[in-house]
């Protein structure tokens, strides 16, 4: 099996992943809210794109998996790019190095769109020593009951600084996710005011435990919260009887570092694409 073959396989596992887990955050909203919010999904050739008009940021508006489980068509492409523009959002399109044909990135610019930051897939064997969770001191984690949906949401919202208009849109895909029954999430809780200070979700899928919607409020970082989430989520992916872990990030951003120290590799960068402004 030449190298290609092995990340080509590798992508697959650990895409298919990530495809479930949004397709399950987008399927979460009420029809009628979704419709109302302009929030939707739809897969084809495999490939999943997802949109919210109410939050019009690229981790909510994008295609994974194009071109990785059937060579993207030229009729592929363009079926896609028409759906955006009639939902009137930029979507960013992932196009891992293992993507076929090999000139996607080629087709895309030729359709007018343009590099944008990259993204690193990272990934980790589970069925090695996993690093020991470190609870900083003064807070506690635990799993999100349904009940609590609301404020794991907002912790999660406040630690990716959205606006206000931007967090309507995400609130209405992220809370539904408490209740999945593939997803398990966490709350990093502040023990002295009861706050939720990081939030964090595990999406389970065959044999792969994927890292999504971390983040820890500005006032509670660098106490160590963000590894803590990391190493529990990894325990409960094993527990769960999963061989392998993934996670997602953007190059050359400082949540490499946390990844890494958790002992997890660069499987490949995605090159991006997006429609110019």
């Amino acid at each position: 099996m030449s190298q290609l073959d092995d990340i080509a396989t590798l992508a697959q596992q650990l895409e298919a992943n990530e495809i479930a887990a949004w397709r399950a955050i987008f399927g979460g909203p009420p029809a009628p809210l979704a419709a109302h919010l302009g929030s939707g999904y739809l897969e084809q050739g495999r490939a999943l794109m997802i949109w919210n008009r109410a939050a019009r940021v690229p981790l909510f508006n994008r295609i994974v998996g194009l071109g990785l489980f059937e060579p993207a068509t030229d009729d592929l492409i363009d079926g896609l790019l028409a759906r955006a523009r009639a939902e009137h959002i930029r979507i960013l399109v992932h196009v891992a190095p293992a993507a076929r044909p090999a000139n996607l990135g080629a087709m895309l610019s030729a359709r007018g769109l343009v590099p944008a930051q990259p993204w690193l897939v990272h990934y980790r064997s589970l069925e090695t020593a996993l690093p020991a969770p470190r609870i900083p001191e003064g807070y506690r984690i635990e799993r999100t009951p349904p009940a609590r949906a609301a404020a794991w949401g907002d912790a999660l919202l406040a630690a990716w600084e959205f606006s206000d208009r931007a967090a309507v849109g995400a609130l209405a895909v992220t809370l539904p996710i408490v209740q999945d029954a593939h997803t398990i999430c966490f709350a990093a809780i502040h023990e002295a005011s009861g706050q939720i200070a990081g939030a964090a979700m595990l999406y389970v899928s065959g044999s792969v435990g994927g890292l999504y919607a971390d983040g820890v409020r500005q006032e509670h970082r660098q106490q160590g919260l963000q590894d803590a989430l990391i190493a529990v989520r990894l325990a409960e992916a094993q527990r769960q009887g999963c061989a392998l872990a993934c996670s997602q990030t953007l190059e050359a951003h400082p949540a490499q570092r946390n990844m890494a120290q958790a002992g997890f590799e660069i499987a490949y960068t995605r090159q991006n694409y997006i429609p110019p402004k």
